[in-house]
């Protein structure tokens, strides 16, 4: 039997970390944080961003073995009070695994979140991805 803490519990760590962020990634420029009208306390909504981000590192393009964070399709994260939304790309718009990749970023997302919490993820193709939106992780597993 495994005993949830509220500090291993991703819902009760969710609710500690106040919805005042979104991020945008913009031309090849990597994810910018940008703070929502009145938001206080910074370091908090930093700190859900990287909370989100761990949990969709565990999303693995199946085609290239990556994480979809660190080959940078993920464009936006905006986190609210009631929602959070995921707009992402393909490497390619023939990509086979499109669907199966979003699903697994909502699945994520259903786990990650409160209930209560509407998830959506948005599959967007402007602007395309190119390699120079990988993070430097993955263009030394590339090696480019």
């Amino acid at each position: 039997m495994s005993l949830r803490t509220k500090e291993s519990d991703p819902i009760s760590r969710w609710e500690s970390i106040p919805p005042l962020l979104t991020t945008q990634h913009k031309s090849s420029q990597p994810l910018s944080l940008q703070l929502r009208e009145g938001t206080k306390d910074a370091h908090r909504w930093v700190e859900r961003l990287a909370f989100v981000r761990s949990f969709l590192r565990g999303v693995i393009d199946p085609e290239v073995g990556m994480n979809i964070v660190d080959l940078g399709l993920v464009y936006r994260v905006d986190i609210g009070a009631t929602a959070v939304t995921i707009d992402m790309t393909m490497t390619s718009p023939a990509c086979p695994m499109g669907d199966m990749m979003v699903d697994a970023v909502k699945a994520v997302l259903d786990a990650l979140v409160p209930p209560g919490t509407r998830t959506e993820v948005n599959l967007v193709w402007s602007p395309p991805w190119d390699p120079s939106r990988m993070s430097e992780t993955a263009k030394k597993h590339f090696s480019w």
